[in-house]
């Protein structure tokens, strides 16, 4: 439930004492310049000597015309490749000089009605970098370069990009598009736009556009970090005021309408490649007027479409769970209509089962359950939950007020300068929730549901998007329709809000004891329990609200007979949908209402874990279902029975796709035929004992002196002891300390497969490893991860920009030490049929070229500046003590000692070096999918 807090950040606003206007956060500077751009500063300590830098534009694909389909996108690519006082790629290579790293730190998104850049996690410490950030924003407004060349070589990486992200979805949503936006300029926006204008437009096109739509009016100037917010103000006002104002008779943002329907509207269609078949029903709505988000009607909606989000979801997922329901997944949201901002939608979505008649099956129970909410509303009690769970979270949310980090505010507000949504302080939201939420009643919320779904004609607009199979019958319009009067029609029961009043635990724990505590040279305080279990606590106060647990054992799934392995890879996934102790899942989450705490457990290969969240208050109940998890995985079987058959259908329906042809070869290729590697066929689903698949689990849990817990944030170790005792200190232990056995290991030698796949859209995928042993050391590891990050911009610039042959390239380097010490480099990318032998040999020799002559100094200097920038981030992050807490339980020794110091000890030859033992190890394995035989 913690997550319809956060949702709300972004658009909940503070009534003013005085009339109702919500104020904007006096802690954010904003202004703007004659020449009509905006700007946003605010100080933010989090994270430390870091500033975010970003510029939106109110400038998307909507403003192309029929023949520039394609420029906005292509616009925000020459961002990177010229500017005036970036020539080239200069702009990238300085950014990552200072630990900016492309695709990370800096990146752009271009969507139908906005563009926005962001130069993320800028060092504040080193000299010129925030007046070089500033400028990169000043050149990105008003000065790119577009020089015909840049601009010839930038349009084979956006066709590729196009062939990576043409998927069957993609394909779908272009079909539609035409049709439920009929009448409106959205008909024809995807910003990716038309490939046969993108490799032939002229260059003088694109610059036609950059100036016309790229003007300061259009434009906001975001900065938040770890800055002096009036020098910061001073700097701005100096770089951007002398760029010239938007002409007089300047082109007009418009803001396109999206009519309305008095009919419905209807698209069917199919896709080879779809695994499976998906209705949408939207409910369209006009949008809130920009300049009445200020409003109390508009908090509490924002409010109201959160709750009946989770509510409704709590409907459908009972159904859901059951072996025999009508869908496989079901849910409705309210936002913005496809890909429009002038239009809403109250959205409901179904994700059906691939039986003949499942798409009408689904969705007319779907539509049941919305006239089941029109007709009744949701409950008192349902109601009462969800308020009771945001009114007890509001303080926890001030408690950590400080530690808010920079990119939350960023996001917020790029928001409000593209779409007004409010920005006001932390503790007006708290404090206006806490007096208006008791005042709230389900009847509101029923109307204003209701408000949204009318139960008539107008304004709805349905798609079914579906493979091609005979076994699925895709309705016509009529046929559709029909079913929806009918259901229209029905008498419908109100829903049930069963809520069970069990003991969680169906036996009280015998408290054991801590027999030993001790704290190490680093403040970690060390245990040892009755039961042989181990604890190591770190606390730490980063964040006041936070508290993570790991417990990890050694074992894991190499120690179940080979038979079983194939099914006892469902164990994680079956805990995921089943609860604990007398609780099933749906029981849980209302049993728990107001309380902050979680578990997830799984078994991997070599250990099982349980790993958990939650507040300091509610650390008692995330102990209780730890210990629940041990002894009382909840046994609930039709929930076991409809997880099984949707993995089934899934499996069904990637059978012949080549997304999964290409796994399957991969896997074959790396690990050969063996019981470890065979996959579930979807006949076999059918025959899955759960009970074996249950006791299998309680015996990987059966021996708490193999686990070792620990506890990371603000932990009261006073209050922990006594839940030590209770819940951990209580459970079972047998003392085997198993360990481990070696499965999946790979095959001696080296082994290629090319095979071939008809695709819609042609396209080789691509995937090579190099293999050879090597030892798994922490210092290993540091040059593993730079040899990766190297070989990446290596062939970003080889196989991306020079040949333009992929629009991303991942290399990486593994450093394993399990089920064998060994070094691998990985790389994988998508490309051309035409251009995949060419790829390939790039690949080869790139990583040769490195053998021979070593990476330059200033791309392995560019990787250091990088991670040792990423460390010092991740000193106040409780997830990476974590991590650290757990490499130790692992490995013996602290990933984080000395970890600077390694990091710029590495040479150019230890990279070198690394990367000839993995050539020298002469073990090759290629996988590459093609559509056709050449």
């Amino acid at each position: 439930m913690k997550r319809i807090i956060n949702s709300l950040l972004l658009a909940l606003v503070v009534l003013s004492m005085n009339a109702q206007q919500f104020t904007t956060d006096s802690d954010v500077k904003i202004g703007k310049l004659k020449n009509g751009l905006t700007y946003y500063i605010r100080h933010n300590p989090e994270p430390k000597q870091r500033a975010y830098f970003y510029i939106a534009q109110k400038v998307g694909a909507i403003q192309e015309e029929p023949n520039q389909r394609g420029l906005a996108h292509f616009l925000e690519h020459m961002c990177f490749n010229g500017t005036k006082h970036f020539p080239g790629t200069s702009l990238r290579s300085y950014l990552e000089k200072i630990g900016v790293k492309f695709g990370d730190d800096l990146n752009a998104y271009t969507a139908v009605d906005e563009t926005v850049y962001s130069i993320d996690n800028v060092p504040t410490t080193v000299n010129g970098a925030i007046d070089s950030c500033l400028w990169i924003l000043h050149d990105w407004s008003n000065d790119l370069t577009l020089n015909d060349k840049d601009i010839n070589d930038e349009r084979g990486v956006i066709h590729e990009e196009w062939r990576m992200r043409n998927s069957s979805s993609q394909r779908m949503n272009e079909a539609m598009m035409p049709v439920i936006l009929a009448g409106s300029k959205y008909a024809d926006a995807m910003p990716i736009g038309n490939m046969d204008i993108v490799m032939h437009f002229k260059p003088q096109a694109l610059r036609s556009y950059y100036e016309k739509w790229y003007r300061p009016d259009l434009q906001g100037i975001i900065i938040v970090g770890d800055i002096d917010v009036a020098q910061m103000e001073a700097k701005i006002k100096k770089i951007f005021s002398h760029i010239p104002a938007a002409p007089m008779n300047k082109a007009s943002r418009i803001y396109y309408p999206v009519p309305d329907n008095k009919e419905p509207i209807f698209f069917a269609d199919r896709d080879k490649e779809l695994s499976s078949s998906n209705v949408v029903m939207y409910f369209k709505h006009d949008v809130t007027k920009r300049d009445d988000k200020n409003s109390r009607d508009y908090m509490v909606h924002n409010l109201f479409n959160n709750f009946f989000y989770e509510m409704f979801h709590d409907h459908t997922r009972d159904i859901a769970q059951k072996p025999d329901s009508p869908f496989a997944l079901a849910y409705i949201r309210d936002g913005d209509f496809f890909l429009s901002n002038t239009k809403r939608a109250l959205s409901a979505i179904v994700s059906c089962k691939d039986n003949r008649n499942s798409i009408m099956e689904g969705s007319e129970a779907m539509l049941r359950e919305l006239f089941r909410i029109r007709q009744n509303g949701f409950t008192q009690s349902e109601f009462d939950r969800y308020r009771k769970d945001m009114l007890v979270h509001l303080d926890n949310m001030l408690e950590d007020k400080n530690k808010r980090e920079s990119s939350g505010f960023v996001n917020e507000y790029v928001r409000n300068f593209l779409d007004n949504e409010p920005i006001p302080r932390l503790e007006d939201e708290v404090a206006f929730w806490k007096k208006e939420l008791p005042k709230l009643t389900v009847a509101d919320l029923n109307n204003y549901f209701r408000s949204l779904f009318k139960g008539d004609d107008s304004n709805i607009v349905i798609t079914i998007t579906a493979p091609e199979a005979d076994t699925i019958n895709v309705p016509s319009k009529q046929v559709f329709m029909e079913m929806y009067k009918k259901v229209e029609a029905e008498k419908i029961a109100p829903y049930i809000d069963n809520v069970s009043n069990l003991p969680f635990l169906p036996v009280e724990p015998v408290a054991g004891t801590i027999i030993s505590e001790t704290t190490d040279s680093d403040g970690r305080i060390h245990m040892t329990l009755s039961n042989g279990a181990k604890v190591v606590v770190m606390k730490t106060d980063y964040k006041k609200n936070e508290i993570l647990m790991q417990a990890f054992a050694h074992g894991g799934l190499s120690l179940i007979p080979a038979e079983q392995y194939k099914y006892s890879t469902l164990i994680s996934g079956m805990t995921a949908i089943s609860g604990w102790g007398n609780y099933s899942l749906a029981d849980m989450s209302k049993k728990f209402v107001g309380i902050n705490a979680n578990i997830n457990v799984g078994i991997e290969d070599n250990y099982q874990s349980v790993a958990g969240s939650c507040l300091p208050v509610d650390i008692k109940y995330m102990l209780e279902m730890t210990h629940a998890s041990f002894l009382y995985p909840h046994k609930d079987s039709e929930a076991f029975a409809s997880f099984t058959q949707r993995l089934k259908r899934t499996t069904l329906s990637m059978d012949g796709k080549p997304e999964q042809a290409f796994s399957d070869s991969l896997q074959m290729i790396t690990y050969g035929k063996s019981p470890y590697n065979d996959e579930l066929k979807a006949e076999e689903y059918d025959s899955i004992n759960y009970d074996t698949l249950l006791n299998i689990y309680k015996q990987r849990f059966s021996d708490a002196s193999n686990f070792t817990f620990t506890f990371v944030g603000n932990v009261n170790i006073d209050s922990l002891r006594p839940y030590l005792e209770k819940y951990i200190a209580s459970l079972p232990s047998t003392y085997k300390h198993e360990q481990a056995r070696s499965i999946h290991e790979i095959l001696p030698g080296s082994r290629s497969c090319i095979f071939y796949k008809e695709q819609q859209t042609p396209k080789a995928t691509i995937s090579l490893q190099y293999v050879a042993p090597g030892e798994f050391n922490v210092r290993n590891q540091i040059v593993g991860s730079i040899l990766g990050q190297v070989l990446t911009i290596i062939y970003t610039k080889t196989i991306r920009e020079d040949a333009g042959a992929a629009y991303s390239v991942s290399a990486g380097c593994a450093v394993d030490y399990y089920p064998n010490e060994q070094n691998r480099i990985i790389v994988r990318f998508p490309t051309s049929p035409q251009q995949s032998d060419l790829a390939i040999s790039l690949v080869d020799k790139g990583l040769d070229e490195l053998v021979k002559n070593g990476p330059s100094q200033t791309d392995v200097d560019k990787v250091k500046e990088y991670m040792l920038k990423v460390h010092q981030s991740n000193q106040t992050s409780n997830r990476y003590w974590q991590y650290v807490m757990s490499f130790e339980w692992n490995h013996g020794y602290n990933l984080d000692k000395d970890y600077d110091n390694l990091v710029r000890s590495i040479t150019v030859k230890d990279v070198q070096n690394m990367a000839k033992s993995i050539k020298a190890g002469d073990r090759l394995l290629v996988v590459m999918s093609s559509p056709e035989k050449k």
